[in-house]
């Protein structure tokens, strides 16, 4: 079943529900929409995603062939949860991570890190049926850059103490979403809702050297920067399989508009994409959870990391790719 279709079938079944503000045991997170103000109860967490090609059960590397992969990525990240009144909450977090892509010529290994902060204002009512959220979200590629660089027979070596190429990004988001919470049953609760996220990216190759400059000049990302209009309709769901163990779903569907945006002649640009996490919780007691979750998007991280997407890597977009996370949540 297509994923448009299967999510609107799912659409159709939520809004034969009745209405009422979910409460699960499972940990909010960062999950979007997950009610806050009506649980008086701060929670924080802290999560850590990684993908590695030993375990890479989507084949993600071995479809990008001869062309530079990843070879190892991680993201830790912690975050809070404050419900600050009866319709109001705060969310906020921090992620950093790190990449390893790995050649076949030189360089045959790059590093570069990213860091992610978002800050979330939530509102709700009992007497109005949708949660409203909103915030801010920027993610940075910092300065990353290789000293040598290999192009068929020719290898070019940088001076001493200099870089060949340096490559950074940024993505500034603005978000709005609107969540309609379902009530099952005590112990199967639901989500349904849709997000706009507004991301203006910078994105910059620099390198002083002509040859590098000859061999990249055309494919490097544009110089200014550009708009993405990020669209998402999102299904979530809770179970409380038992007293000490939960499961989540969390289905997005996510199409993309670019403004000011650039395309590289001979490449397709990626606009929509699905993503799945499914969750599973351990409850060690009311307070402190174990978390554990697999996440995988149709299209890389597109959706996910507007500062990863350009023109120059845009190719690196058309296959599924997946990790896996572990992580602990404590209420308060």
């Amino acid at each position: 079943m297509r994923p448009i279709k299967f999510m609107g079938t799912l659409v159709g079944f939520f809004l034969c529900c009745t209405a009422a503000y979910a409460e699960t045991s499972n940990p909010a997170l960062m999950r979007s929409g997950h009610v806050l103000s009506n649980t008086h109860t701060l929670e924080a967490w802290t999560l850590l995603d990684v993908f590695d090609k030993s375990f890479d059960v989507i084949n993600y590397a071995k479809k990008l062939g001869n062309s530079a992969k990843p070879s190892r990525m991680s993201q830790a990240s912690i975050g809070v949860n404050i419900p600050m009144s009866e319709q109001w909450a705060i969310r906020s977090s921090l992620a950093y991570g790190k990449q390893t892509v790995v050649r076949q010529l030189a360089p045959k290994s790059v590093q570069s890190t990213f860091h992610t902060e978002t800050l979330l204002l939530q509102w709700h009512h009992d007497g109005f049926p949708l949660v409203i959220e909103g915030g801010y979200r920027q993610q940075t590629y910092p300065p990353s850059g290789f000293n040598a660089y290999q192009t068929g027979n020719v290898t070019v070596t940088a001076a001493a103490g200099k870089d060949l190429l340096t490559a950074t990004s940024k993505a500034k988001s603005w978000l709005v979403s609107a969540t309609y919470p379902i009530h099952f049953s005590d112990d199967f609760s639901g989500y349904l809702g849709v997000e706009y996220q507004r991301s203006s990216i910078q994105s910059s190759y620099t390198s002083y050297d002509p040859f590098v400059q000859s061999r990249i000049g055309g494919q490097a990302p544009q110089k200014t920067p550009w708009n993405e209009a990020q669209y998402t309709v999102l299904l979530s769901m809770d179970y409380k399989l038992s007293q000490n163990i939960g499961l989540g779903l969390d289905l997005k569907q996510i199409n993309i508009k670019r403004s000011h945006y650039i395309p590289r002649q001979g490449f397709r640009d990626y606009n929509s994409t699905q993503i799945a996490d499914l969750w599973l919780f351990y409850h060690i007691n009311k307070a402190a959870s174990i978390v554990f979750r697999g996440h995988a998007n149709t299209h890389y991280l597109l959706g996910e990391s507007p500062a990863a997407y350009n023109r120059r890597i845009n190719h690196k977009f058309k296959y599924p790719f997946g990790y896996l996370t572990a992580g602990l949540a404590w209420a308060f």
